[in-house]
Order: structure tokens, then sequence, then C-alpha cells
């Protein structure tokens, strides 16, 4: 991703990306301290600055991370919009869902103010779909208006059949990241995790600032390539396999197992900027 630079958390999950020409969003996963490439004279890095007039497209928030992401962002900056992907779930309308939530305890000091909720914008789509479901329409306006991304959506069940959670996992963040890409004039993309994506690691081991890539004694693993070997597998010869990797690596359960595959996918774009 020409121009595209990253700040990485590895062992907590959080990835912000920025691209050339602004300030980057690490101040979110740095607890509010200036970042380290602060112009000159930087003494403090401003959220509400940085979003004033934004426009910002948020999955997941409908979720416990994704959902303070966006009270936030309406209850303490000038946002100019922020557009929320929502599925239609148990005969809910997406409009319908956003509305329930906007509605909810968490939004108690902004779901009175009009003027606050008239800038959510609903667009209807699913991680786990091609393209992130998206309409022609939709993509289009995303594409042409959106400042920042916030991709805080994921198949959290930690079972769940390997095929299913990498779809959503892994091919859910690339989609993200395509469509980053793809955006006119985007400034950054904030990729959120999970604290458990070195659960492989020994008990009590330090994790340091980097990504540790699966691997085959000495060999490191394509995940590309494993994960499009295994989605093109039947169904139980992928969950077989994925059982023997996960005691090969240790890891717990499937979750845990493709969360770090995702990492590595936006380890990608983990350069300096042009």
């Amino acid at each position: 991703m020409p121009g595209a630079a990253a700040s990485t958390n590895y062992a907590t999950g959080t990835v912000a990306l920025r691209f050339a020409g602004m300030n980057p969003l690490a101040a979110w996963q740095r607890g509010g301290h200036p970042p380290n490439d602060c112009p000159p004279g930087c003494s403090s890095y401003s959220i509400k600055q940085e979003f004033e007039g934004a426009v910002v497209f948020i999955t997941g928030a409908s979720g416990y991370i994704g959902s303070v992401v966006l009270e936030q962002l309406l209850r303490t900056t000038n946002v100019a919009k922020v557009h929320l992907l929502l599925r239609p779930r148990r005969g809910q309308t997406i409009q319908a869902r956003a509305d329930a939530l906007l509605q909810g305890a968490l939004f108690h000091k902004v779901r009175d103010s009009t003027k606050l909720l008239q800038k959510v914008q609903v667009v209807g789509g699913d991680i786990s779909l091609p393209g992130l479901g998206l309409s022609a329409a939709d993509r289009a306006t995303l594409l042409s208006s959106v400042d920042y991304i916030v991709h805080c959506a994921a198949d959290i069940r930690l079972e769940a059949d390997i095929q299913e959670t990498l779809t959503s996992n892994f091919e859910g963040t690339r989609s993200v990241l395509e469509l980053a890409a793809a955006a006119g004039h985007l400034k950054g993309l904030v990729h959120v995790s999970s604290a458990f994506v070195n659960m492989n690691q020994p008990r009590s081991s330090t994790v340091d600032e980097q990504v540790y890539p699966l691997k085959y004694g000495t060999q490191v693993v394509d995940v590309e390539e494993l994960a499009q070997e295994l989605l093109t597998m039947p169904k139980c010869d992928a969950n077989l396999r994925a059982d023997i990797l996960l005691r090969r690596w240790n890891f717990p359960n499937t979750y845990t197992m493709v969360r770090p595959s995702g990492q590595e996918t936006l380890s990608i774009v983990d350069q300096p900027a042009c």
C-alpha cells in the first residue's frame, strides 16, 4: 500500500495504520502520549482536532469496543459523519439495529441530540462476505468520502469451525484493507484485534512489539496460502487439519490461531511512509 506506514501493538492486537501527510491515530493505542513523529514544537496530540469534520467508517459498532468508539466520536469530537457497517439480524433491519444501539444506556449523553444522531449513517454489509457485502452504491460513497476506518468487527466465537473463523477474521480483515487501499483520501485505518494474539507463547513470557510468525520447524508459514488451503477443503477435512495445527502450535482454539494470521496480513503495510 504505497504511502502507508503502521504503528503496531502486537501484544494487545491493536494496529494503527497511517498514510502520508497525516498525524497517526497511534494516540489511541498509546494512552494519549504524543506520537513519535510529532512535528517539532508539538507537545500533545488532539483526537478532537484530528477528527474535526472527518468522515469515519466503523465495523463492529454493535460490539463492545465498536460501540464505545462510536459513542466517544459522537460525544467528544466534531466528526461530520459516521458510517456503520451492520447486517440485518433476528428480523431487524439495519436501521432498526442502529436505532436500538443509539438508544442504549451507553449513549445516554448523546441519544437525545438529534444533531448528533443525524451524523450516523448505516450501510448494509457483513465481514464474512466478499467485499464486506457492500452494495456498489455504498462502496462508492465510502471510497469517495471516508477519512478514517476503525475495524472492530470480528467473529469472537472461540470454537467455531475454522472456515467460518477464517472467513470473518482473515478474509474480512483483508477486505477492509482492500477498501482502505482503494479509498480516495483515507488518512488512517485502525484495526482492533485481540489481547489473545499470542496465546501460544509460553506462560509469563515477554511479548515483544513484533509479529510472531507461525512456523513449521524453522520455516515460516505462508498464512495466505494456509488460509486458502483450509478454506477450499471439505469442511470436515478443514476442521481436522485445524485440530492438528492447534496442537502443533499450542493454540487453545481456532479464534486464537486465526487472530495472529490477520495481524500478519496487516504487517504487509508496516513500512516507512513515502
